[in-house]
């Protein structure tokens, strides 16, 4: 009877520890054990989730970066008080320089249940002041690799952005 106790007990917790591990959100367990690259204590599928699931993506590429639009979007406009948008075609897509504001075309009913419960949505700003992801933060270089390997068209951008931004500022350092 005690052997079968433990085992009962032994699965059903063992389900439990799978169970939590999957539901996580920041995703830290499953990415150590998948073997991913971290950045800030947050592992590739965190960084893929936040970078694929935006409402409004505020960017100040600089003189010598751009961000190659393949992807759906909404509406691209110039942020407030900021000199105009210069866009260039390149084999099928488009590259913006200046300070953009870009707006999702995202309208599932997530995205309106997330938009309302949050006010605004989901905003991804990326300013010089604050290090992170896509602000040249050499740390973040492993996982900007590998996701720029992804096939997911705004995640690749994003990435190949962040990358390009750390070889600039690389570039630039004595």
């Amino acid at each position: 009877m005690t052997k079968r106790r433990l085992i009962r007990w032994s699965l059903l917790s063992l389900t439990f520890a799978a169970f939590t591990v999957w539901l996580e959100p920041t995703r830290v367990v499953w990415g150590w054990l998948r073997g991913e690259a971290f950045y800030q204590g947050r592992p590739t599928s965190y960084w893929e989730r936040i970078l694929a699931n935006w409402d409004v993506l505020t960017l100040d590429t600089g003189a010598d970066n751009w961000l190659e639009v393949n992807f759906e979007v909404r509406r691209i406009r110039p942020q407030k008080s900021a000199p105009t948008i210069h866009a260039d075609n390149f084999s099928g897509s488009l590259r913006l320089r200046g300070t953009l504001v870009i707006e999702s075309p995202k309208d599932n009913w997530v995205t309106i249940v997330r938009r309302w419960l949050t006010k605004n949505g989901s905003k991804l700003e990326v300013n010089a002041v604050e290090p992170g992801l896509l602000n040249g933060d050499p740390q973040a270089a492993p996982v900007l690799r590998a996701l720029a390997e992804q096939s997911v068209g705004v995640v690749r951008s994003l990435a190949e952005y962040g990358l390009r931004d750390i070889e600039n500022k690389t570039k630039l350092e004595p």
